[in-house]
């Protein structure tokens, strides 16, 4: 996603089933979870059509590492779909506020980044922008239509 359409994005879009499979797999996790969101910018809205859990190189209770065949594996599906990555999810078992080892892969990684405290399963959402941090909205919703 560029720079600019971030600075467009104020929320994030997911399936009530999809928002349910990624606070399960967090709650039941004792280390750092994580999965890749594929979509759509449409409008102001990051749109969530696929989610893929990461698979790890190494993981731990305050960090983890992507398998890099998998993030290949990944790209390539969403891009046949003609997906792009709109956001990432992982877990703290803390406040979900972005890390400083998060701010800077966010700076890295310009999507929408949603963190879970995994232990009340509350969820934020945020962008880095030239401007500094900022929460966008999420919006969970029965299914797309």
């Amino acid at each position: 996603m560029g720079e600019e359409l971030l600075e467009m994005v104020s929320s994030i879009v997911i399936s009530k089933e999809k928002m349910n499979l990624l606070l399960e797999e967090s709650k039941k996790s004792e280390k750092e979870f994580g999965a890749l969101l594929f979509g759509r910018i449409e409008g102001n809205k990051a749109i969530v059509h696929l989610i893929k859990l990461l698979r790890y190189s190494e993981r731990s209770t305050t960090h983890f590492i992507a398998d890099p065949i998998f993030l290949m594996e990944s790209f390539s599906e969403a891009e046949k779909m003609g997906l792009e990555l709109v956001g990432i999810f992982h877990s703290h078992p803390a406040p979900p506020k972005p890390s400083a080892s998060d701010l800077r892969y966010m700076e890295l990684n310009p999507v929408v980044w949603l963190i879970v405290d995994n232990t009340n399963l509350t969820v934020g959402a945020y962008v880095l922008e030239k401007g500094g941090l900022r929460q966008v909205g999420i919006e969970v919703i029965k299914n797309f239509s």
